[in-house]
Protein backbone atom coordinates (compact mmCIF):
# COMPACT_ATOMS: atom_id res chain seq x y z
CA UNK A 1 0.00 0.00 0.00
CA UNK A 2 3.02 2.42 0.88
CA UNK A 3 4.30 1.43 -2.75
CA UNK A 4 0.90 2.29 -4.33
CA UNK A 5 1.40 5.82 -2.32
CA UNK A 6 -0.72 7.87 -4.00
CA UNK A 7 -3.11 5.10 -5.82
CA UNK A 8 -3.46 3.24 -2.06
CA UNK A 9 -6.48 5.00 -0.94
CA UNK A 10 -8.39 3.04 -4.20
CA UNK A 11 -6.41 -0.21 -2.66
CA UNK A 12 -9.05 -2.32 -1.29
CA UNK A 13 -7.62 -5.67 0.34
CA UNK A 14 -9.49 -8.62 -2.59
CA UNK A 15 -8.14 -11.65 -4.14
CA UNK A 16 -5.70 -9.93 -6.69
CA UNK A 17 -3.56 -8.81 -3.40
CA UNK A 18 -4.18 -12.60 -1.31
CA UNK A 19 -1.35 -14.64 -3.07
CA UNK A 20 1.51 -12.96 -1.93
CA UNK A 21 0.42 -12.85 1.07
CA UNK A 22 -1.30 -16.79 1.75
CA UNK A 23 2.60 -17.79 2.93
CA UNK A 24 3.22 -15.44 5.56
CA UNK A 25 -0.24 -15.33 6.87
CA UNK A 26 -0.37 -19.36 7.04
CA UNK A 27 3.23 -19.10 8.65
CA UNK A 28 1.24 -16.90 11.61
CA UNK A 29 -1.77 -18.91 11.72
CA UNK A 30 0.43 -22.04 12.39
CA UNK A 31 2.02 -20.34 15.30
CA UNK A 32 -1.22 -19.11 16.57
CA UNK A 33 -2.60 -23.03 16.27
CA UNK A 34 0.55 -23.86 18.31
CA UNK A 35 -0.18 -21.90 20.82
CA UNK A 36 -3.62 -23.31 21.35
CA UNK A 37 -6.17 -20.75 19.85
CA UNK A 38 -9.01 -22.26 17.79
CA UNK A 39 -10.20 -21.52 14.34
CA UNK A 40 -11.87 -18.62 14.52
CA UNK A 41 -9.53 -16.63 17.03
CA UNK A 42 -7.13 -17.40 14.27
CA UNK A 43 -9.10 -15.50 11.92
CA UNK A 44 -10.07 -12.59 13.68
CA UNK A 45 -6.55 -12.02 14.78
CA UNK A 46 -5.74 -12.40 11.35
CA UNK A 47 -8.04 -9.74 10.29
CA UNK A 48 -7.28 -7.82 13.17
CA UNK A 49 -3.24 -7.74 11.81
CA UNK A 50 -4.19 -6.77 8.07
CA UNK A 51 -6.80 -3.49 9.56
CA UNK A 52 -3.71 -2.65 11.67
CA UNK A 53 -1.46 -2.63 9.11
CA UNK A 54 -3.92 -0.95 6.14
CA UNK A 55 -3.91 2.07 9.35
CA UNK A 56 -0.68 2.62 9.55
CA UNK A 57 -0.07 2.92 5.95
CA UNK A 58 -2.30 5.11 5.55
CA UNK A 59 -1.60 7.18 8.18
CA UNK A 60 2.22 6.85 6.80
CA UNK A 61 1.17 8.20 3.21
CA UNK A 62 -0.88 11.03 5.08
CA UNK A 63 2.33 12.29 6.86
CA UNK A 64 4.50 12.05 3.79
CA UNK A 65 2.28 14.04 1.84
CA UNK A 66 2.34 16.52 4.22
CA UNK A 67 -0.55 15.73 6.41
CA UNK A 68 -0.56 16.14 10.69
CA UNK A 69 -0.14 12.91 12.61
CA UNK A 70 -3.72 12.86 14.05
CA UNK A 71 -3.72 10.24 15.89
CA UNK A 72 -1.10 11.61 18.97
CA UNK A 73 -3.24 14.83 18.69
CA UNK A 74 -6.65 12.86 18.57
CA UNK A 75 -5.09 10.75 21.66
CA UNK A 76 -3.73 13.80 24.04
CA UNK A 77 -7.23 15.69 22.94
CA UNK A 78 -9.25 12.31 24.84
CA UNK A 79 -11.42 12.23 21.43
CA UNK A 80 -11.85 9.36 19.50
CA UNK A 81 -11.56 9.51 15.78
Amino acid sequence: MIAADALAEHLMPDGSLYARFIEPAEAIAKKLTEAGLDDETIVRSLALLTNICWAYARDALFVSRGGERIRPRLTRSGRGA
